[in-house]
């Protein structure tokens, strides 16, 4: 995890963080902000997409983040804006993150089958990269979602591996271990 760990150094050095886009406003969703917002320099959870925004709202804040930094956003342009401004984006819009220009990597946590699903097809669309921690997703459908993914990227790697490999490792790595997180 080496390098993963020095390509988020250098990020952060060059004040560049991964800039990721969140699905999910649940226990998942404010483990993961809080992790990445409290122990994980170069990457930067930049915007949250949630039925309800309030949730969203509400995951931020308890990572900590000001509620003065966080901007609602309906469009892909108004999330770029958002980033661009070093502002926390809220939307409730699917295309709103998976269009945006900022947004790197996008994981999908909300743990509803349908919604995910959604989202992931959105993602394969617009050619985001993807981690899944959506188990039900992937128990029910993962495998025609594969598929789909399969054909858009002319590629074997499975879904929650995508091109950004080590992104996911470095999730998976920082949910391995304890870190007193608030979610």
């Amino acid at each position: 995890m080496i390098i993963v760990d020095s390509a988020l150094a250098k990020r952060a050095e060059e004040k560049s963080p991964l800039q990721v886009g969140l699905f999910g406003a649940g226990f998942m969703a404010k483990g993961i902000v809080n992790q990445v917002t409290r122990y994980t320099p170069g990457m930067r959870i930049a915007v949250i997409c949630n039925r309800t925004l309030a949730a969203a709202r509400e995951t931020y804040e308890v990572a900590g983040i000001d509620a003065s930094d966080i901007v609602e956003c309906e469009t892909s342009d108004q999330v770029d804006d958002a980033i661009r401004n070093g502002k926390y984006a809220i939307t409730s819009s699917v295309d709103a993150v998976n269009a945006s220009a900022g947004v790197e990597i996008v994981i999908e946590s909300t743990g509803h089958v349908e919604y995910g699903a959604n989202v992931t097809l959105s993602a394969i669309e617009h050619s985001k990269d993807m981690v899944s921690m959506n188990v039900e997703l992937d128990a029910t459908v993962g495998h025609f979602v594969w598929l789909r993914w399969r054909s858009a990227r002319r590629s074997n790697e499975p879904l929650s591996l995508c091109s950004n490999a080590r992104s996911k490792a470095h999730f998976m790595r920082q949910y391995q271990r304890p870190t007193g997180s608030i979610p």
